[in-house]
């Protein structure tokens, strides 16, 4: 299963689809802190501004160009004959490039911040500790959001092999919903709190406002964990089950 995770990470970053919708998505900070500067700057605006890129922007961006790179022609013909080539089961064989595609944004989300944190000091930003403290952890839950999301949005690429609806319910999910939620100032509502269930991205904005505020439960956690493993444990049922012939 390591030659295949190896595979599918080099596969997915090799592709120029990715390559770009990445770098813009990465680079894009610099735009940012560029236009920030040019204003009024100090830590503050540049601690709004980029978090307003990454919750608007990047996690968009960077979920988008991992869903349209990991899909291939003849989604589940091919899929199949790459997993029987490494000789590894089907459902071994979507582990490992849920494995893959959730490094890759780990690394993905890791560079952000080093860009982010070296950009501040480069424009000299001058973020306190606390409040670079608070990007990161930040840029952490999101990371989480993204992964659990990109489960999710897996499960429904595994099941039509085709990424357009994938890409539209990542979206919704990690852009969407919060921004419902954001627009109605409904965050205090019973509403919410459900939604917490079930949106991952609301789930991760809700700890990382507890985390901030030194309320958060070990439950929240295991929640994440149990969005992501759910969907990931659907699709490889459902890949498990397909029919190699049956193509979009």
């Amino acid at each position: 299963m390591g030659t295949l995770i190896k595979e599918e990470i080099f596969h997915i970053v090799k592709k120029k689809r990715f390559i770009l919708f990445s770098v813009i998505a990465i680079l894009g900070l610099i735009a940012v802190a560029i236009s920030t500067k040019s204003g009024y700057w100090n830590d503050l605006t540049y601690y709004f501004a980029v978090q307003d890129y990454m919750l608007n922007v990047f996690n968009t961006v960077i979920g988008f160009a991992l869903i349209i790179s990991v899909y291939r022609r003849k989604f589940t013909k091919s899929s199949i004959e790459l997993f029987e080539e490494c000789g590894v089961a089907r459902p071994l064989g979507v582990l490992a490039r849920f494995i893959s595609s959730a490094l890759i944004l780990i690394a993905c989300y890791v560079l952000f911040a080093l860009i982010l944190i070296i950009t501040g000091l480069i424009f000299g930003a001058h973020l306190t500790a606390a409040e670079t403290g608070e990007l990161v952890i930040r840029l952490l839950m999101d990371c989480l959001a993204s992964i659990s999301c990109y489960s999710i949005a897996q499960f429904w690429l595994y099941l039509f092999a085709f990424p357009v609806f994938p890409v539209i319910i990542y979206e919704a999910l990690m852009l969407g919903a919060p921004y419902f939620f954001r627009f109605f100032g409904m965050y205090a509502i019973k509403q919410f709190k459900t939604a917490c269930y079930v949106v991952p991205k609301i789930l991760a904005d809700n700890v990382y406002t507890g985390i901030l505020l030194h309320n958060v439960s070990w439950f929240s956690f295991v929640l994440i964990l149990v969005q992501m493993a759910v969907p990931l444990l659907l699709t490889m049922l459902v890949f498990k089950l397909k029919k190699e012939g049956k193509e979009n």
